[in-house]
Formats: C-alpha cells, sequence, structure tokens
C-alpha cells in the first residue's frame, strides 16, 4: 500500500470507531437518566426515614448501604467509560452495554434498599 492508501484506510477505521464508541455513548443517556432517577429515590427512601430506627438500629450498616448504591452506580460508569474506549479501539458495536450499566444500577439499588430496610428494623 502506497503512504495516501494507508492514510485513508487510518481515517476510515477511525471514523467507523468513533461512530461504535459514539453509539455507546448515545445510549449512555439512559444510563443518566436511571442514575438520577435511582438516587432520587435512594435519597428520598433514606432521608424520610429519619428517626424510625428502632432500638436495635445499625448505622454503620445503614451507612454500608448507601456505600453499596454508590459503589454500583459508579461500577456501572466505568463499565460504560470502558465500553467506550473498547468500542472505539476494536470498531465493535457495544451500543448495548450501557443498558446492562442501568440495570447494574437498578440492582445495586434493590440490594441497599434491602440491606438499609434490614439495619433500620
Amino acid at each position: 500500500m502506497s503512504p495516501e492508501q494507508d492514510a485513508g484506510y487510518a481515517v476510515r477505521v477511525s471514523r467507523s470507531g468513533r461512530a461504535a464508541a459514539g453509539a455507546v455513548a448515545a445510549v449512555a443517556v439512559l444510563q443518566i437518566v436511571t442514575a438520577v432517577a435511582t438516587t432520587a429515590i435512594w435519597v428520598s427512601h433514606t432521608m424520610f426515614a429519619g428517626n424510625t430506627c428502632s432500638p436495635e438500629c445499625e448505622g454503620a450498616e445503614a451507612g454500608q448501604a448507601g456505600m453499596l448504591f454508590f459503589a454500583f452506580t459508579v461500577g456501572s460508569f466505568v463499565l460504560t467509560a470502558v465500553g467506550v474506549v473498547v468500542a472505539w479501539r476494536k470498531e465493535v458495536d457495544l451500543a448495548w452495554l450501557p443498558l446492562v450499566s442501568s440495570a447494574m444500577i437498578v440492582v445495586g439499588l434493590l440490594l441497599a434498599l434491602a440491606l438499609f430496610d434490614q439495619a433500620m428494623s
């Protein structure tokens, strides 16, 4: 191949890589909406639990529930960011990855709420 053909090929590969990464980033908007909605649920659930703690209440366990939700949420965004990089470099369509990450946030919320409710009772 001549250098001109090499340069054209590199641009073409880069363009398809950008398109694959763009697809992942576009679907990640749904993940952002999911994170905002689940955070609102978490805050409203824990904020209004205020004085409902029984005498055997475990404050540390309730705090761990919050950290669990935070870890699932941050982990899901890290997974999506890695997906963007892999899609860009490998030119693979990973647009489904933010959907899995959104499900990861919801699972984290459900686990954290169960742990929080158990700690408060």
